[in-house]
């Protein structure tokens, strides 16, 4: 593992075999200048949940979890012996008191939030990107640049304009992100924000302005990002 900083916003988690591509290394080179990042890389299941509960445990400050391995249907890990699978994962994120950002660098990684549904209570993230299908390890390295590079606040990128931004970056691989709604029975579900407007009647653009979701901006190690408020709970937007 490598060491950890203390208060960080950002964890980046990788949980490959020793001899794979490691899309995080490049990313935390060139950004941790920029702002406080927790880098690690997991050898089992016990790790990785160590490094999150760790990284969410008595920080005020955690916004963005990046997990980077293999996935599927069922859940991720390094190969089909091994894995948690995403139902576990989503049980581990609502037993923090912290709400964060979920990136998802993995196949099949979208199928998350199908095990996030229902919910009653804390949701597992405040909104979660992953993708459908397969994705290259190029392909997670030039997005997970992209996520990070939309933290910034010198050109402030909101969430409705963050999945566009996403898509037109990557050739092949077909990036989702999934944003928590109310249902009827008071129970909370995630929906593919290029849904909203099939579901709701209004687009994901105009379900945050019908919310009157303030956007006011949050201190990230010296740096600034964009945050939001919605239902009492503040929304970091990436």
């Amino acid at each position: 593992m490598a060491t950890q900083k203390s208060q960080a916003p950002i964890l980046l988690l990788q949980w490959l075999d020793d001899s794979e591509t490691k899309e995080i290394r490049p990313a935390f080179k060139s950004f941790r200048r920029e702002v406080k990042m927790v880098q690690v890389e997991a050898a089992n299941k016990t790790e990785v949940l160590h490094a999150i509960t760790s990284w969410l445990r008595g920080n005020p400050n955690a916004q963005f979890l990046y997990i980077g391995s293999h996935g599927s249907l069922q859940g991720f890990g390094p190969n089909s012996n091994e894995y948690i699978t995403w139902r576990r994962l989503g049980t581990t994120l609502r037993r923090s008191k912290r709400l964060v950002v979920v990136w998802l660098g993995a196949c099949h990684s979208s199928h998350a939030t199908r095990e996030w549904q229902a919910i009653h209570g804390k949701v597992p993230a405040r909104y979660v990107v992953g993708f459908r299908g397969k994705v290259h390890v190029d392909e997670l390295r030039r997005a997970l640049r992209l996520l990070l590079r939309m933290t910034r606040v010198e050109k402030v990128i909101y969430a409705d304009q963050e999945l566009d931004n996403l898509r037109r970056i990557l050739c092949c691989a077909v990036v989702t992100m999934h944003y928590p709604v109310m249902l009827p029975n008071k129970s909370r579900s995630y929906l593919d924000v290029r849904r909203f407007k099939e579901k709701l009647g209004i687009t994901f653009k105009e379900y945050l302005h019908s919310r009157r979701i303030p956007w006011t901006h949050r201190k990230l190690d010296g740096k600034r990002s964009r945050s939001l408020h919605l239902h009492k709970h503040k929304h970091l937007t990436g």
